[in-house]
C-alpha cells in the first residue's frame, strides 16, 4: 500500500522536501503570494489609525455577525475598499467598525436601516 512501511506504519514525509503552511517564513518576500498584504501601514489594526472614525452597528455575535459581513456591507454599499475598513470589534450585541473619518457620515447614510444576515441594521457614529 502506498505510503506504508513494511511494519504497517505510515512513513513520515521528509521535512526538507515539503513544508507545512506554518513553516513558511512570512518575512521572505519571495514566499509571499500575490494577495499577501505585508505589513499594515499606520500602526496596529486593533488601535485604529489616525483619521479613523468609528461607526456603531446594532448587530453583534448573537445574530451571527462576522467581520467579513461588516466589511462586505460597507464596501459594497458605501463604496469603500476593504483595506480602508478596520479595526472591527464585535461584541455579543453590537459591533464597532473603523472607517476613514471623512467617510463616517457617508457610510451611515448608505447602510443605515439596511439588512445584514436578515436583521435590520441600526447604525450611528460611535464616540468613546
Amino acid at each position: 500500500e502506498k505510503g506504508k512501511a513494511k511494519d504497517g506504519k505510515f512513513k513520515e514525509k521528509d521535512s526538507a522536501k515539503t513544508k507545512s503552511k506554518g513553516d513558511w517564513n512570512k518575512g521572505d518576500v519571495k514566499d509571499k503570494g500575490k494577495h499577501d498584504r505585508g505589513k499594515v501601514k499606520g500602526g496596529s489594526r486593533a488601535g485604529g489609525r489616525d483619521g479613523t472614525g468609528f461607526v456603531y452597528v446594532g448587530l453583534g455575535r448573537k445574530v451571527g455577525i462576522q467581520p467579513g459581513d461588516l466589511v462586505g456591507a460597507i464596501a459594497n454599499q458605501a463604496g469603500l475598499r476593504g483595506a480602508e475598513i478596520g479595526p472591527i470589534k464585535i461584541t455579543d450585541n453590537y459591533s464597532i467598525v473603523g472607517v476613514p473619518e471623512a467617510s463616517v457620515d457617508h457610510v451611515i447614510a448608505q447602510i443605515d436601516a439596511g439588512n445584514l444576515r436578515g436583521k435590520r441594521m441600526k447604525v450611528r457614529r460611535y464616540v468613546d
